[in-house]
């Protein structure tokens, strides 16, 4: 547009110019004028050196404050360790002790012992117990796999 605009002579946008851009194109005229001098500036190297005394280039400046890979795949190592670890012990819970935990622990809206009781016919504290019995063997078999 700014071509179309401009003669050949003349490489700066007049306010005129800025105006009927940023009415065309629907944008307010800052952000012509921001694009305008994105688009006018010349690209620089990173690899340009800063100075001249010690040769230190502009790309030796910049931060990468990601973790490093070796952190990413040590963790998710452990991650995956642990899921297996898991899924293990919940392999050796019976049926319902497996979907007390999973529905009072796992799900993101966890469910009351009152909705459980009502689905077991039994009492909430007996839901307690349950589930209760059912920590106490995942954690037996957590400490047993880490000894």
């Amino acid at each position: 547009m700014k071509n179309r605009i401009l003669k050949s002579d003349h490489n700066e946008l007049s306010n005129k110019d800025i105006k009927e851009i940023a009415r065309e194109l629907d944008v307010e005229e800052r952000e012509v004028i921001e694009m305008d001098q994105r688009l006018s500036g010349s690209d620089q190297s990173l690899n340009a050196i800063m100075g001249d005394e010690d040769g230190t280039e502009w790309i030796d400046m910049l931060a990468d404050d990601r973790t490093n890979q070796e952190i990413n795949l040590g963790e998710n190592q452990q991650y995956s360790e642990r899921k297996a670890l898991f899924t293990k012990a919940m392999g050796n819970l019976s049926e319902r002790e497996q979907e007390i935990i999973q529905r009072r622990m796992l799900e993101e809206v966890p469910a009351t012992l009152e909705d459980l009781s009502q689905q077991y016919g039994v009492s909430r504290e007996r839901i307690r117990q349950i589930e209760a019995r059912a920590l106490e063997k995942l954690t037996a078999e957590v400490q047993q796999a880490n000894s």
